[in-house]
């Protein structure tokens, strides 16, 4: 698995582990694994496995934080890739947000010796920074998988074609990134191709005015 994927210096942050068999704590996971396996009954042990900022090569003013869940029921196990609004700050060895093309962080999970591994959306280029705001069990920043299985789960937290403003001022809802739900999934929409045609359906949807 690669939770995030990318160099980092090893003299800032941390790399933390915790095996937990408390009941409330086995219980919060399998409420999150059941959102995409329903049928997961019982977990039995979970391992946390928390990165806590890292910094960026040869610097130290941007750091991320994420974390891993693995939990066993014994006869299977799951994983959960976490990732906290405004804890993930940097996704390339040359900070922040780079273009595509440099190498950025990679996602991945799955069983190597089978060749079943799966790349999430978006690893390898330049909008995996929007990795806090999406997810396949509707919740921003989380992701559940069965390692046992072949093919990832994706539970539909939007209908197709929808489009909402995330980041926008508190005072008005006129700015800030505009998304759309494609394949189930929130991804970012608008670039350079974009013209008043794109931009005045995205504004109706929203409810914003058409005509300025």
């Amino acid at each position: 698995m690669e939770v995030f994927f990318i160099g980092f210096d090893n003299v800032g942050g941390a790399v933390w582990f915790r095996n937990s068999t408390f009941q409330s704590t086995n219980e919060r996971a399998l409420t999150d694994i059941q959102r995409v396996y329903p049928s997961v009954s019982y977990i039995d042990q979970i391992l946390i496995v928390t990165w806590d900022r890292l910094h960026l090569l040869s610097q130290n003013y941007q750091t991320n934080t994420f974390q891993a869940v693995i939990a066993t029921s014994g006869n299977e196990t799951y994983i959960m890739y976490l990732y906290a609004d405004g804890l993930m700050q940097w996704i390339s060895e040359y900070g922040g947000i780079t273009d595509d093309g440099m190498f950025t962080a990679r996602v991945v999970y799955g069983q190597w010796l089978i060749s079943a591994t799966f790349e999430l959306p978006g690893s390898e280029t330049c909008s995996i920074i929007h990795i806090t705001s999406r997810s396949n069990v509707g919740i921003p920043g989380m992701f559940v998988f069965d390692l046992d299985g072949t093919h990832p789960v994706f539970v539909s937290e939007c209908e197709e074609g929808d489009v909402r403003l995330v980041d926008s001022n508190m005072n008005t809802n006129a700015s800030g990134r505009v998304e759309m739900c494609l394949d189930n999934e929130w991804r970012v929409v608008g670039d350079e191709t974009w013209g008043v045609e794109e931009a005045t359906v995205v504004c109706r949807q929203l409810g914003l005015p058409t005509d300025g």
